[in-house]
């Protein structure tokens, strides 16, 4: 799931179950956010349409569900007006990127969500495949030119730590699962073996 208090967020190498976000009802400076996705991961799938459902209390709450389960409304390419034809699957609940082979923006290339949003709670779920290295970026601009690879920003590093080298490289594992990648490790992690669902929230 991901849930979002106000944020631009883009999903990448990882299958998604289910999307919300809740937007702050107060104004904010124009500043805005937007996440990336990285296009790394294999595929892989779950069938449960309950998580691509907001309750009635986070309705309520303002909460906004950013993936409905079912289509690609509401996302489009990075550096595009459109959602990629190729790269991303909606299938049985989840929203799914091709592997690349470790390419950066490979395939479909990174997606990010039409609207912007600036306070946010973003709330996820995610599974791991066999050396996966992907991640959900936030605030993250555009760049002209286009750069080569992945838009810059924050992110949340979503990775194999057993069997993905990048998890060795940083600093103080500052490159593994549920970190800010490059900036601050992740304390007090669980992640599930792979195949099974994780929760990541920013």
């Amino acid at each position: 799931m991901y849930l979002i208090n106000g944020i631009k967020i883009t999903v990448f190498s990882l299958s998604v179950i289910s999307m919300f976000s809740c937007s702050s009802n107060e104004k904010k400076e124009e500043d805005t956010t937007q996440a990336a996705a990285d296009t790394v991961t294999q595929t892989t799938t779950a069938s449960n349409d309950s998580f691509n459902q907001l309750t009635e209390q986070e309705t309520k709450e303002g909460w906004k569900l950013l993936f409905d389960g079912k289509t690609t409304n509401g996302w489009r390419g990075a550096y595009m007006t459109t959602f990629p034809e190729k790269g991303w699957t909606v299938k049985d609940g989840t929203l799914t990127v091709e592997a690349s082979d470790g390419a950066e923006s490979q395939h479909g290339g990174d997606i990010v969500t039409n609207d912007e949003y600036t306070n946010f709670d973003l709330r996820f779920e995610f599974k791991l495949t066999d050396s996966a290295n992907s991640g959900v970026k936030y605030f993250v601009v555009e760049q002209q030119p286009k750069p080569k690879g992945s838009a810059f920003g924050l992110e949340f590093q979503v990775l194999d730590d057993d069997k993905h080298p990048d998890a060795k490289k940083g600093r103080d594992g500052n490159r593994t699962v549920g970190s800010l990648y490059d900036l601050i490790t992740a304390k007090d992690k669980a992640a599930k073996p792979i195949g099974e669902w994780n929760e990541g929230r920013v």
